[in-house]
């Protein structure tokens, strides 16, 4: 096993919340390499007055995401509670790796009790449309 595997797969697992991501190029300080899978790890914070931060893992799968590109990712916060709480749905969140390297917004958060479409679904719904 390798770093960023699991016995498990990422994919099939249900997110917190689903937010779109974007990898700010290098010209605006993001990263110089592309992010890859199957998932990622960054803390994400918030500038709402108080610097809010919690860390998380990008639900990537397969997917690669380069610098200037946008996607969106369900994400798994390691601190659900606080986080689900401190990023409602609308939430304009900027992803931190030593340096701000990107932005997002929370599109849709879980519901208690009720669980997000995985990686997997999703990925199944975009191909039945096509």
């Amino acid at each position: 096993m390798t770093v960023g595997e699991a016995a498990f797969d990422i994919r099939d697992v249900s997110p917190d919340a689903l937010l779109r991501v974007t990898l700010w190029d290098r010209d605006r300080g993001g990263l110089r390499n592309a992010i890859r899978g199957p998932f990622v790890g960054f803390p994400l914070r918030t500038d709402d007055g108080i610097r809010h931060m919690n860390d998380c893992r990008l639900i990537l799968g397969h997917l690669e995401l380069i610098p200037g590109s946008t996607a969106d990712l369900g994400v798994i916060y390691l601190s659900p509670d606080e986080a689900l709480r401190r990023f409602p749905a609308g939430t304009r969140i900027t992803l931190w790796a030593g340096r701000d390297i990107g932005e997002a917004i929370v599109l849709q958060v879980a519901a208690p009790g009720r669980l997000l479409p995985t990686l997997r679904e999703r990925q199944r719904s975009l191909d039945e449309r096509q």
